[in-house]
């Protein structure tokens, strides 16, 4: 069963940015760049990508052009603006210090958890059941 990461749609647009920065691309090699580079562990479809590309486009961070791609084929590329450029720094920023504050989040949980409950079994010793 395959399940959503909501995650993931969360930080699509800095994903695609990103790419871009690097060169101009396409919707597949997108996809395809951001499973290879996470190891595997994010996975966004054509929709998605797509959904953000427009967004991105109509916005003004990014263009969009047509090349031909063998003897009939077309593919399209986007390629990222300097508005893009300014864009994906500014997100940058933001994702960074929104990944300080939950990690600093979770280490503050950690630490108080761990005065609270110490294990999984002094957990299941305080269980407490009610019956119907």
């Amino acid at each position: 069963m395959t399940t959503k990461n909501y995650f993931t749609t969360g930080f699509t647009e800095v994903l695609i940015l990103s790419i871009l920065k690097r060169g101009d691309s396409y919707v597949y090699d997108i996809i395809k760049t951001i499973e290879d580079y996470s190891g595997g562990r994010l996975t966004l479809s054509p929709n998605t990508v797509y959904t953000s590309a427009y967004k991105l486009e109509r916005e003004g961070m990014m263009t969009e052009y047509s090349k031909l791609v063998g003897k009939k084929r077309t593919r399209i590329y986007y390629k990222i603006t300097v508005q893009g450029i300014v864009y994906l720094d500014e997100l940058m920023a933001q994702y960074n210090l929104a990944f300080e504050g939950i990690t600093q989040f979770f280490e503050k949980m950690k630490e108080s958890s761990s005065s609270t409950v110490n294990s999984k079994s002094e957990l299941e010793k305080t269980d407490v059941r009610i019956n119907s």
